[in-house]
């Protein structure tokens, strides 16, 4: 019965994620927003929610923060995995499409995240301030400079299919930004709640097919909280807005660490960053290739990268899962 409700929880959160996609992209096309804090901060926000109540109450609730920290990193491994996947689906048009330059940076500052874990648990930097770590702190600090990339960045030229299909919806007056808003909002709530029911069912199914902690959190909790940016991303392909299906990625994983902030906020009496097992090891591992595999793609953007890089990216997550 657990399975059972488990697919149709994950069918309703696929069909919300491409209404909230329909809603962005529509907003990008409509408004003078740019695709960068449309996809980077406002829909990543929201398909990050489920990791964020997923990882708090992992913490404070169950009192695994091993879950927490396999979770937050799984997910980013997967969303890297999955934009990659997609990319070599679409990779004929992907080549052609337009991405904001300021991903780059973004994408250094996931990295950079990656480094301040490495040097946390290396005992380079682990002391706390009242109860909490110093690596918290740096990751805030870190974050807010992303956010400002993100949130400054110069938007993406539309292109003549992308003008002639905003003229159409206008004249239509289905796709008023008015109108767009009140309807994203409402699906944006709609998504966050069936999110953690599908992130609960899933804790659900780890613990009775005897996962250990960090694999549940990276694996099962990891994939099922990435369900909204994988279907997002898809669906913005589909509609060939690749700057804000890149954006919503990037800004996802971005935002993935602040979560590490706040579960290390509310453990008051627990330690997020502890001695890390073999799997947070690898997890890291395999976290930075990607990062490092996605800026070179972003970084040099011709065929030859635009293909090896995502190809590097999938044997990463392959090399996490069977090594």
């Amino acid at each position: 019965m657990i399975y059972l409700a488990y697919l149709i929880m994950a069918a309703i959160v696929v069909v919300l994620s491409i209404k909230i996609s329909d809603y962005v992209d529509s907003l990008d096309r409509n408004t003078k927003l740019s695709g960068a804090f449309l996809g980077g901060i406002l829909l990543s926000g929201v398909t990050s929610l489920p990791e964020l109540f997923t990882s708090v109450s992992a913490t404070m609730l169950l009192g695994h923060p091993e879950l927490c920290v396999g979770n937050v990193l799984g997910s980013d491994l997967f969303n890297f995995t999955a934009l990659a996947v997609i990319i070599l689906a679409y990779f004929k048009r992907f080549t052609k499409g337009r991405i904001s330059k300021s991903y780059r940076h973004v994408v250094l500052i996931v990295f950079t995240m990656y480094l301040l874990l490495v040097l946390n648990y290396a005992n380079i930097i682990n002391f706390n301030i009242l109860h909490i770590n110093i690596t918290s702190v740096l990751m805030v600090i870190v974050y807010l400079l992303g956010a400002k990339y993100l949130a400054v960045a110069e938007d993406v030229e539309a292109d003549d299919e992308m003008i002639q299909y905003q003229a159409r919806k206008m004249a239509e007056g289905k796709h008023r930004p008015d109108k767009i808003l009140p309807k994203f909002a409402i699906t944006a709530i709609a998504l966050v709640i069936a999110s953690i029911l599908l992130t609960v069912l899933t804790n659900e199914i780890s613990v009775k097919i005897e996962l250990t902690k960090t694999w549940a959190g990276a694996i099962l909790l990891g994939v099922a909280t990435s369900v909204p940016e994988l279907t997002t991303s898809l669906r913005l392909f589909k509609l060939k807005n690749y700057n804000i299906a890149v954006g919503n990625i990037v800004g996802s994983n971005l935002f993935n660490f602040l979560i590490l902030v706040a579960a290390d906020f509310v453990a008051i009496n627990r330690q997020i960053y502890m001695t890390p097992g073999a799997e947070v090891v690898k997890l890291l591992g395999c976290g930075i290739v990607a990062a490092i595999a996605f800026y070179i793609m972003l970084r040099f953007r011709n065929k030859k990268t635009q293909f090896i890089c995502p190809a590097c990216i999938v044997m990463a997550y392959a090399a996490f899962l069977f090594i």
